[in-house]
């Protein structure tokens, strides 16, 4: 039963796979005597593999001979729902580095600071994760409602006595978020060109005729078709990145396409 669980884990299965006929007939076949389990039974299995699976962690966070750097990040679905996850990550006894999520739920609106701040010390304080005590630093966007959940979190750990340095060391600003907002304000400043061989990109792969053409344009020069034209999602920049190399390295085809639709006119 606990390896079904895993199973329909690692698969990302439904519980109701349990009651399919086939699978069924599977178990009857390996062992006749097998009892069949339902998928509420399914469900309870399941919630106790993770009860044992989150004792074993507790266990390794209490050996831990360091401190516990969080990362932590909140995010909207397309759907509108807002959801949290706090990442756990340190070095263990043996000097190998370890990482574990520690939570990973829903945040109801309004993502204000305080109420953050509420959720951390309930999840990660003696009466959740029990690592209050051990934390170094916690790294999270740059956004404002993360930077009044740290300066709140942060008084009250430091008035515990819990942080380092009264907590010099304790907000990491994620570098990630800060280099995707540098490349978007330039981005932004180079709006017109991007969007000129946005608009050509999507000019060529508009119609298979039209592609066809271009290769025909880049043959001409002498071009090599070896690389695919792409086509960028405006909110990730470095598929804009992309498009732009690929758009790049075929210059001299835009240009003489160019001449050759003008010469079809």
């Amino acid at each position: 039963r606990e390896l079904l669980v895993k199973m329909i884990v690692r698969h990302d299965l439904p519980f109701s796979l349990v009651e399919y006929e086939g699978v069924k007939d599977v178990h009857m076949y390996l062992n006749p005597d097998v009892e069949d389990v339902t998928r509420s039974t399914c469900q309870a299995d399941m919630f106790n593999l993770y009860q044992k699976g989150k004792s074993r962690v507790m266990d390794i966070l209490s050996l831990c001979p360091g401190r516990i750097c969080l990362t932590s990040n909140f995010w909207d679905s397309m759907t509108g729902d807002s959801y949290m996850c706090i990442s756990a990550n340190f070095i263990d006894k043996d000097w190998r580095l370890q990482t574990f999520v520690l939570c990973f739920l829903s945040l109801y609106p309004p993502r204000q600071g305080p109420l953050i701040c509420e959720k951390f010390s309930k999840l990660l304080g003696e009466d959740g994760w029990n690592i209050e005590h051990k934390l170094m630093a916690i790294t999270l966007d740059n956004v404002t409602s993360n930077d009044t959940f740290v300066d709140t979190y942060m008084i009250k750990l430091v008035s515990q006595g819990a942080l380092l340095l009264n907590g010099r060391f304790f907000r990491v600003r994620c570098v990630a978020h800060v280099t995707n907002l540098i490349v978007k304000e330039c981005l932004e400043e180079l709006h017109g060109v991007i969007q000129k061989v946005r608009d050509s990109v999507k000019y060529v792969k508009g119609s298979p005729a039209r592609l066809m053409k271009f290769k025909d344009a880049a043959r001409d020069k002498r071009i090599p078709c070896v690389r695919e034209l792409k086509h960028d999602t405006v909110t990730r920049w470095n598929s804009t990145y992309l498009m732009l190399e690929s758009a790049l390295f075929y210059k001299g085809a835009f240009s003489h396409l160019a001449v050759i639709d003008e010469i079809g006119r």
